[in-house]
């Protein structure tokens, strides 16, 4: 059994990357599972009808309202498809933890990864300098994501773990 939070970082080698990105083709659409920063408030997790704290559950019950499409659209962009029926078109983002910057996850401007001073949570995040990285200089490891990770749903809908919301 494991916390939620560990869960996911435990299973880091699940999150998708840019060598997974590298196989697709325009219009892919896949079904995933978003771990943003605010991942909890996506319907379940802090519903107290819905789940009880510390009770054991398998990650496709606790995760269900996280579960969502994507279609990939080209040019580092894709559609995200909420599981509510709403949806975005954003840049795929890119964790930049390797620049320490202070922040994890930042967007691919056309291909481009552009990091730069800014102000976050109120903060001023001070890098002392432009950091300018081609998408395709990356290494193919890093993971891609959406203000988070991303897991694949059937890799989730699979795990034979129990997972708890502390």
């Amino acid at each position: 059994m494991t916390e939620i939070h560990d869960w996911i970082r435990q299973n880091r080698d699940l999150w998708l990357n840019l060598e997974d990105l590298d196989n697709w083709k325009i219009g892919t659409t896949l079904t995933v599972a978003l771990f943003d920063r605010n991942f909890e408030e996506m319907g379940n997790i802090w519903d107290s009808k819905t789940l009880i704290r510390d009770k054991l559950y398998k990650p496709s019950q606790m995760f269900k309202d996280n579960k969502t499409r994507i279609k990939y659209l080209g040019n580092y962009k894709w559609k995200i498809y909420f599981n509510y029926g709403e949806s975005i078109t954003r840049d795929i983002e890119v964790n930049v933890e390797q620049f320490n910057t202070g922040w994890n996850w930042y967007p691919l401007n056309n291909g481009i990864l552009i990091l730069c001073d800014t102000i976050s949570n109120g903060r001023m995040k001070k890098l002392n300098k432009k950091i300018i990285v081609n998408a395709d200089d990356l290494e193919s490891h890093v993971e891609i994501g959406w203000r988070g990770p991303i897991m694949l749903w059937s890799s989730i809908k699979s795990s034979e773990d129990e997972v708890y919301y502390d």
